[in-house]
């Protein structure tokens, strides 16, 4: 072994020395006579020191010329590298941009088969850009490799969100029955995409009403969705109304007491699949298709795409974005534990009045909703990038490559208890303790 180690250390050193010697020889010849590098002269130390070669430089206007031209070229045609091949790969990276596939295909071809030295000249001959800095900048202005690069990092990095027609994010905002003729206004000029009536009870007049009025002010202009139902005869009712969305689901939600403390309800799974089949009736008699979102009951990653199976279009997700460090409530310790804060609307901390209340005065009569905790799931981004990949992997399991087609496909089953103690790890004794499933109760 120390035989070993001394051979190792002598070949670094000698790797040391060839790289580093050339280097250090470049200084000492740089404060060396030249007469004395020219004659080999100069090895370890200088040999009559001098600044001869460093005035030469300085009084050489073309080397300075030169630095300053390299400096101007490698920042403004980094710029402009920039500026040309980000663009294009985040263009090229979205899904819905018409012959991607096609364009990537030719930058590759270009790529490997350029024309060479001799038709480039020729084309800025042509374009009179002879003799310009254009034709420095104007080569390297769009690099084919790095647009791969960073076509595949936008692909694998930025989801596919919403934008508007002015590729801004997409925002929605809830509004409540009562003021409206206020809020919905003010939502509008602030610049909110779509709306959203909030209340634990969307088969009512209200919402309709709600509805009415917003259509009356803005046509179709303003999208607004309406809800909560948990039947087919709620969603007919705003559908008609004009809804341009329906919500699913009373009493689902982790925080939500409504069906324990009213009786109102109906389990998440019977209401989604029931709505479902109410939409699709709803479609073939009208030809309006009227999407579901179903609200309340995700615990666990699958049961988004239990949802999205029975027939959702997309889910509300509370509990779940509650956990992460970008939601708005105090991450606390709890039992050594690190929580988030997570309550109701229907709880005496929010007191909602315009949510849940019966009208007159402006107080809750009694909760509908409670004051919890939930565990805290640390960043977004890295927990949204699983779930969206066990959701991918469930419709692949299922040969469906889109929502429809996975509804179509999916086949849904009864199980009991003892299946769903099957269906995770069992009888043995987990050398892990932490639970692996992302979603924690």
């Amino acid at each position: 072994d120390l035989a070993f180690d001394i051979i190792l250390g002598a070949l670094g050193a000698l790797i040391f020395i060839i790289v580093v010697y050339p280097m250090y020889f470049v200084v000492l010849a740089s404060f060396s006579d030249p007469l004395k590098v020219a004659g080999g002269e100069v090895w370890l130390w200088t040999d009559s020191f001098t600044l001869y070669g460093y005035q030469q430089v300085w009084q050489n206007a073309r080397i300075w010329i030169g630095y300053r031209n390299t400096i101007f070229y490698t920042v403004a045609g980094t710029f402009l590298h920039l500026c040309v091949t980000l663009p294009a790969a985040y263009t090229l990276s979205r899904k819905n941009v018409m012959l991607r596939n096609p364009l990537m295909m030719l930058f590759t071809i270009a790529m490997f088969f350029s024309g060479g030295m001799i038709p480039t000249y020729f084309v800025y001959r042509d374009l009179g850009l002879l003799d310009t800095v254009w034709c420095l900048l104007l080569p390297g202005s769009l690099g084919i490799y790095n647009l791969i690069i960073a076509r595949t990092f936008f692909a694998n990095n930025i989801p596919n969100e919403l934008l508007d027609a002015h590729k801004r994010y997409m925002v929605g905002a809830g509004i409540n029955s009562r003021d409206y003729a206020e809020r919905v206004p003010a939502l509008v000029e602030a610049g909110a995409d779509v709306l959203c009536i909030d209340s634990s009870e969307g088969y009512s007049d209200w919402q309709k009403m709600t509805i009415e009025w917003v259509r009356e002010h803005y046509g179709d202009s303003v999208k607004i969705g309406a809800g909560n139902v948990v039947d087919g005869e709620g969603f007919r009712f705003l559908a008609e109304a004009g809804a341009d969305f329906v919500k699913i689901g009373i009493g689902g939600g982790s925080i939500c007491i409504t069906r324990e403390t009213k009786g109102i309800g109906r389990g998440q799974a019977t209401a989604t699949i029931e709505v479902a089949k109410a939409r699709d009736e709803y479609f073939k008699e009208t030809g309006i298709y009227v999407p579901i979102c179903s609200d309340g009951g995700i615990v666990y990653d699958h049961h988004i795409s239990l949802a999205l199976a029975m027939g959702a279009d997309f889910v509300m997700l509370g509990r779940y974005f509650a956990r992460f460090d970008e939601s708005p409530s105090a991450k606390v310790m709890v039992n050594g534990t690190y929580m988030k804060e997570y309550w109701g609307e229907g709880s005496a901390r929010a007191r909602n009045w315009g949510r849940y209340d019966l009208g007159g005065k402006k107080s809750l009569s009694f909760e509908e909703g409670v004051d919890s905790y939930v565990p805290y799931a640390g960043p977004l981004k890295d927990n949204i990038a699983v779930t969206l990949l066990k959701i991918k992997s469930t419709m692949c399991n299922c040969g469906a490559l889109t929502i429809p087609e996975f509804q179509d496909k999916a086949k849904l089953t009864v199980i009991s208890s003892t299946s769903i103690v099957e269906g995770g790890a069992h009888d043995v004794l987990l050398k892990d303790k932490a639970p692996y499933a992302s979603n924690m109760r």
